[in-house]
């Protein structure tokens, strides 16, 4: 599948992304930050309590919060276990294909974090500048409009 392939159908999914009714709030922990594992999950623990503290308001309006993980990194997963343990919330770990694209939207909201992030700090791989042609191209056509579905709550 040629580049041009590959962005028609990163287009397609985008689009099909922007229409759909979600929210996502993204956690990042810089690695190098941390010295060992132990500080690691520490602080996305205290970035997770945090922002769950400050948004309680608005989740304590739902009577259930449904998460859908898939047990991907055992930490995270301990991580989401005990954070998520003092609401009332309903773990799905069997995907179902009516789910599988919001897994999807999640994994492409992950990416473009990711390249966002390391646009930040001048880190972006040679893939990443050739697939998009240049970061104004990336922000324009992509991350903004999925930016749009951040949880900005509080």
């Amino acid at each position: 599948m040629n580049i041009d392939e590959r962005k028609q159908i990163l287009n397609s999914f985008v689009t099909f992304a922007t229409k759909i009714d979600f929210t996502y709030k993204t956690f990042a922990v810089d690695k190098k930050s941390c010295s060992n594992q132990f500080k690691l999950i520490s602080a996305l623990s205290q970035q997770i309590r945090d922002f769950l503290a400050e948004s309680n308001d608005f989740f304590e309006q739902f009577n259930k919060i449904i998460i859908y993980y898939d047990n991907g990194q055992k930490q995270l997963t301990a991580i989401i276990a005990a954070l998520f343990n003092a609401v009332n919330t309903d773990f799905k770990e069997n995907v179902s294909p009516g789910y599988y694209r919001l897994f999807q939207i999640a994994d492409l909201i992950t990416a473009f974090e990711l390249i966002n992030t390391k646009h930040l700090i001048n880190a972006n791989s040679k893939s990443e500048k050739q697939f998009f042609k240049n970061m104004r191209s990336f922000y324009k056509n992509y991350y903004k409009r999925l930016e749009k579905h951040k949880f900005d709550k509080p």
